[in-house]
């Protein structure tokens, strides 16, 4: 009897039958790949139907609708030295419809970056965007006050500049 496993199933070949056999799943074929097939596709159908909906927060302060559909893993973060930290990482994969891109794009997130898609989240969302918005005008208004800020000129060190060019006429 020949075995292997996949995606953690057991596939055995019985010399007798001819054929590989997955009993977990009540399934035979003669073909290892089709049973191999078989239990990829049974995976897929059962990750689809655990996807969570969610939204993925950009930098910019943004966020884009996604759909979770399978966790990657968990890491231990790292501080400056490359010390493992109490804190832990997480990562799905998500798939998003991205701007500019005709299909939606399978891609890798960490979980502190991923909103549910409640109304509670929603709103606090909507409350920290404004908030941003408001910070962006006051940074704004702030660049522009500092521009109005009177200058020294030249005439202001003017007796500064004159004991430098007459040192400098001396040497």
């Amino acid at each position: 009897m020949i075995e292997t496993t996949h995606r953690g199933y057991r596939i055995t070949y019985s010399e007798n039958a001819e054929e590989w056999s997955c009993l977990e799943l009540s399934y035979s074929h003669p073909k290892l790949e089709t049973v191999r097939s078989r239990i990829d596709k049974l995976l897929l159908d059962e990750r689809k139907k655990a996807g969570v909906s969610c939204y993925q927060i950009d930098h910019q302060g943004g966020r884009t609708a996604a759909n979770v559909v399978e966790f990657i893993k968990t890491t231990k973060s790292k501080d400056y030295h490359g010390r493992e930290t109490p804190a832990t990482r997480h990562r799905v994969a998500i798939v998003a419809q991205r701007a500019g891109r005709e299909r939606p794009a399978r891609s890798e997130a960490e979980l502190d970056n991923l909103m549910p898609d409640t109304p509670e989240a929603n709103a606090a969302f909507e409350r920290a965007a404004e908030l941003q918005r408001i910070a962006n005008e006051a940074a704004k208004a702030a660049r522009e006050a500092l521009k109005l800020v009177p200058r020294l000129t030249l005439d202001d060190v003017a007796e500064l500049k004159r004991i430098k060019d007459t040192e400098s006429e001396g040497a």
